[in-house]
């Protein structure tokens, strides 16, 4: 892998940060249909962050739990706003999340990085 292959996935995080955050705060401040807007970014580009993580088994999973994550934090967020059902659905994806860091844990802790929240 070259130096520069790094800067790529490094840029898509830090700036699906930054979208995930703006999504959280206009849904704290009630700007509903903003932060709506925003979901449907931070889904779209931690998608590409899966496209762009390590091509192991342990980077794929790292993958998936943060977009599991996400994706548990997207309808709560839904749920919140427009009295959606997806109580369900978020505790799937909460427990989809669970179950791929627990197998990233045991199969390779360097790959911990790769999932948000987790800097070893």
């Amino acid at each position: 892998m070259k130096k520069n292959d790094l800067k790529i996935p490094t840029i898509i995080d830090n700036f699906s940060s930054a979208i995930w955050f703006c999504m959280d705060a206009c849904w704290m401040s009630g700007f509903d249909t903003i932060a709506t807007v925003f979901a449907a970014l931070t889904v779209a580009i931690h998608l590409l962050l899966f496209r762009t993580s390590q091509r192991t088994v342990a980077g794929k999973l790292a993958a998936v739990a943060t977009n599991a994550w996400v994706l548990a934090n997207v309808c709560w967020m839904l749920g919140d706003i427009y009295a959606l059902p997806l109580d369900i659905e978020k505790f799937i994806f909460l427990g989809i999340g669970a179950v791929c860091i627990i197998t990233v844990a045991a199969i390779d802790m360097r790959a911990m990085r790769g999932i948000r929240g987790f800097r070893l």
